[in-house]
């Protein structure tokens, strides 16, 4: 793995999921880069969503086609949807989804399993952000 090659690198979210893309499916610039694609459509709908009980279903497709273009703008990087950002905006996203699930259910016990991934979801978000 280039993590071992390279001294300094820690082990953190972004380079052990790079490791587990080249393990199933060879050192290729495709797989990191449909994965993150998947990520970015699957962020899309998870803000579809979450959006829609609040602001209908067309402040729903208008968050998302927002979103959707601010993720494919050049200056954002649109060109790299593998990049850290793009992971760390989902896991992000799912967070949230998470907890408003949490906060939609009748009994706060039976969101217990759901708060517990928003914590995972989070903690998995601000790995993908760390510094080197």
């Amino acid at each position: 793995s280039i993590r071992r090659r390279l001294p300094g690198f820690d082990l953190d979210v972004e380079w052990s999921a790079g490791d587990g893309v080249a393990a199933l499916f060879g050192p290729s610039v495709w797989m990191p880069r449909a994965l993150g694609v998947a990520c970015v459509a699957g962020t899309t709908w998870l803000l579809y969503r979450l959006v829609r009980p609040a602001a209908g279903s067309f402040g729903a497709f208008a968050t998302s086609v927002a979103f959707g273009g601010a993720m494919c703008w050049r200056s954002t990087d649109g060109g790299y949807p593998a990049a850290c950002e793009t992971f760390m905006v989902a896991c992000s996203v799912l967070a949230l989804s998470l907890i408003a699930r949490a906060w939609s259910l009748p009994s706060p016990r039976s969101g217990w399993l759901a708060l517990c991934g928003a914590g995972f979801a989070l903690g998995a978000a601000v790995s993908f952000k760390q510094e080197h």
